[in-house]
């Protein structure tokens, strides 16, 4: 049953990428959220009574929460959804923490996390000044623990393959769109890697979102040593 629900859920975010990249007079806005709750969707479906599944449902849930603000056009509100996918972030934070099972290991990475996003955000405030808007400042702290959690994933690689994937996708659709912002500011040299990446011909961020937020929705798996 559960290979099944899989299948189905794997065939379903496929059809509805293909929607994404060559679809051409379909609703983009609804197609798109429609994915993001079908990943949700599937991980009731599939829950086990673990701390592992009941993170990842938490951290689905949120990301249906925050995309229903970037989105949706009638709940468009950018800060909103940044602080949401925030939210997202840190309890994925939390996830790769329970991969270890030495508690001063998970001390020193949450010290470790901790210390990265004051640095950044103190880097970030130096660098923007005066000009320093609230938005750019919660964009700053979302990307950094994204990349923190990223690398320690990495390093528990084996403990689950397909979180890691996803989470190297999700920054890849996020280097998409801060490249299209900084192109929005500082326009790119036509013919550059840069001007290529902000003008692709197909809607290249959600080419690695979906399928981030498809591989995390599949990664729950049961720990023995997490059972709740």
């Amino acid at each position: 049953m559960k290979r099944l629900a899989a299948s189905a859920f794997v065939i379903a975010e496929t059809v509805i990428l293909c929607l994404l990249i060559w679809g051409e007079s379909i609703n983009t806005s609804t197609a798109s959220f429609i994915g993001i709750a079908l990943c949700f969707a599937y991980t009731l479906i599939s829950f086990n009574k673990t701390a592992d599944g009941a993170i990842l449902c938490l951290g689905l849930f949120f990301t249906l929460l925050a995309d229903s603000f970037l989105i949706l056009p009638q709940n468009e509100n950018q800060y909103v959804g940044m602080s949401l996918f925030t939210v997202v972030q840190s309890i994925y934070v939390v996830r790769v923490l329970l991969y270890d099972d030495n508690n001063c290991l998970r001390f020193l990475q949450f010290a470790l996390t901790a210390l990265f996003v004051a640095t950044m955000l103190g880097a970030a405030k130096t660098v923007m000044g005066e000009n320093t808007q609230r938005v750019y400042v919660l964009s700053v702290a979302y990307f950094s623990v994204m990349v923190i959690t990223t690398l320690f994933a990495i390093v528990n690689f084996k403990k689950n393959p397909l979180f890691v994937l996803g989470l190297i996708l999700y920054i890849c659709c996020d280097f998409v769109i801060g490249m299209q912002a900084i192109h929005s500011f500082a326009p790119f040299a036509e013919g550059t890697f840069a001007y290529n990446l902000t003008h692709a011909g197909f809607n290249l961020q959600w080419t690695f979102y979906l399928p981030a937020q498809t591989l995390i929705a599949l990664s729950g798996k049961k720990r023995k040593s997490t059972t709740l």
